[in-house]
């Protein structure tokens, strides 16, 4: 990693830092300090008058512990920060969540034990106990009226989001026997948000929880996570394989249906038991499975049994829900989506740091439209995919045999029909 810092180093990109030019990798990607105090900061144009209020976000802010540096992005400790709009001024402050990530490195300023996502514990792993990391730096959820830091394994922290003082860690383990969990919820009218998550010890499983509103009429007589505590399963989904669940980072929802894409990258449980032994991260854990489908999971929200409708699509790697609802008997679902598991290697710091290295896994939106009509013994799932370079649709209908995708690529101005059916919803 030191050597890919290197090859940024002096690199005129036409960015600036006060007068000296820097390459924008080194700003992205470098360790900043905390901001426990209020700063004030500089702001270039005018603030309309009219924003007024308060921003806050989580994210990676420091990269490296002692001589370790970290390998990879999502690696990057959880920095809290808030931005209070006022008066078109605003103001910043800042602060580390104290995971015991973070804290079991800085009190002797050691490599982490734990399992980190593309940074693998180090010999520390041999002496102290090895558990998936609580470093939850990838969004901010609203839970039963309090805010939470989540991340994708089962530990969220509450929050005060005027201090940015930690005020709770919370064990979704302990609470709906959760080994990992999504990082976005969903929520319903009256308040309540969904989750998903994986169990896999067994009988393991797929679970979607459920945690209530806050009862305003108790609201200050009661514990604030009350609401939380009061977390139940209200379904579950079967694996394909116990041994290789699914890598999810989100789902969607609508009125009647959770939805979810159980996608060929898989996490293989064998690997995360050796973890100990060998010194593994999650990214080495993950599998690829070449040539695999995806299966669209159709849970109803009323009953909590997944629907008779199975269905099927392509392979590709479902990150972000854009939206999803019903309409004329289907389930109209936009992803954001990678053909294939490519982009979370390229989240390296050597391909991140490395000037010459050009992305290849590029996200696209596709829509999937999904039958849920318990009378369709067999009907198309319609996938559509947008991307800047050119506008594709691609319509599938099975029949008995084969059917015909259609692909207008606009940059070209050229027609090409491929054989073969893109997915394949059937009633079982």
């Amino acid at each position: 990693m030191e050597k890919a810092r290197e090859k940024v180093a002096g690199r005129d990109t036409g960015m600036e830092e006060g007068t000296e030019k820097v390459d924008p990798r080194d700003v992205l990607f470098r360790t900043v300090d905390e901001h426990t105090d209020v700063i004030e900061a500089k702001i270039t144009g005018v603030i309309p008058k009219w924003i007024s209020g308060n921003f806050i976000a989580v994210g990676p802010g420091k990269f490296e512990q002692g001589a370790e540096r970290y390998r990879h992005y999502f690696d990057g400790m959880a920095l809290l920060m808030r931005f209070e709009v006022r008066d078109q001024r605003v103001r910043y402050a800042s602060k580390f969540l104290p995971t015991v990530t973070l804290t079991s490195t800085a009190c002797c300023n050691i490599a982490s034990s734990t399992m980190r996502f593309g940074t693998g514990a180090t010999w520390v792993s041999y002496i102290l106990p090895t558990n998936m990391s609580d470093n939850a730096t990838v969004n901010l959820v609203h839970l039963g009226g309090e805010l939470y830091c989540s991340g994708e394994t089962a530990t969220i922290f509450r929050i005060n989001p005027d201090s940015l003082e930690t005020l709770e860690r919370v064990e979704l383990k302990k609470l709906a026997s959760l080994d990992t969990c999504v990082a976005h919820a969903q929520y319903d009218n009256d308040g309540s948000a969904y989750l998903l998550g994986s169990h896999f010890s067994p009988p393991s499983a797929y679970k979607f929880i459920k945690i209530p509103p806050p009862d305003e009429t108790k609201r200050r007589k009661i514990d604030p996570t009350e609401p939380v505590r009061r977390a139940e399963v209200v379904a579950k989904v079967s694996m394909q394989n116990p041994l290789k669940p699914s890598y999810i980072h989100s789902f969607a929802m609508t009125d009647n249906y959770f939805i979810f894409v159980e996608s060929p990258l898989v996490i293989n449980i064998l690997t995360v038991t050796r973890r100990k032994l060998s010194a593994l991260s999650l990214y080495d854990a993950l599998e690829w499975l070449e040539g695999k489908n995806c299966r669209i999971h159709l849970v109803e929200r009323r009953s909590g049994k997944e629907s008779k409708v199975r269905c099927e699509c392509p392979p590709m790697l479902v990150i972000h829900q854009i939206n999803a609802y019903e309409h004329d008997d289907n389930i109209i679902l936009d992803v954001c989506c990678y053909d294939d598991a490519t982009m979370l290697d390229e989240y390296h710091f050597e391909k991140l740091l490395d000037t010459s290295y050009t992305p290849r896994g590029l996200a696209e939106p596709r829509r999937l439209i999904i039958p849920i009509s318990g009378a369709t013994a067999a009907a198309a799932a319609a996938t559509t995919t947008t991307t800047t370079a050119a506008a594709a649709a691609a319509t599938t209908t099975t029949a008995a045999a084969a059917a015909a995708a259609t692909t207008t690529t606009t940059a070209a101005a050229t027609t090409t029909t491929c054989e073969g059916p893109m997915s394949v919803a059937k009633s079982c």
